[in-house]
């Protein structure tokens, strides 16, 4: 009964707040590439757009997303085994 009462909490909570996540991310992703395809004149964003290409922050960034996704799914393999 109480594995029943916590799966379905989860369920609720995935069910109601995943389309509101996604949502936000779309958003984020939609700016940010709205944001890097307008040429800049502000000196302080060209110079910390010339920091992240000099330190190659994008593969740093992918690494960690990669690894984010890859936990998530292990999660959810785990609960699936259970």
């Amino acid at each position: 009964l109480l594995y029943a009462a916590v799966v379905s909490i989860l369920v609720y909570g995935v069910v109601k707040y995943l389309p509101v996540v996604v949502n936000e991310i779309s958003q984020l992703i939609k700016q940010l590439t709205e944001f890097y395809s307008k040429p800049q004149d502000n000196i302080v964003f060209n110079y910390i757009i010339a920091l992240l290409k000099q330190y190659e922050i994008t593969t740093y960034l992918n690494f960690g997303m990669t690894y984010l996704i890859k936990y998530f799914s292990d999660i959810g393999s785990v609960g699936l085994q259970i």
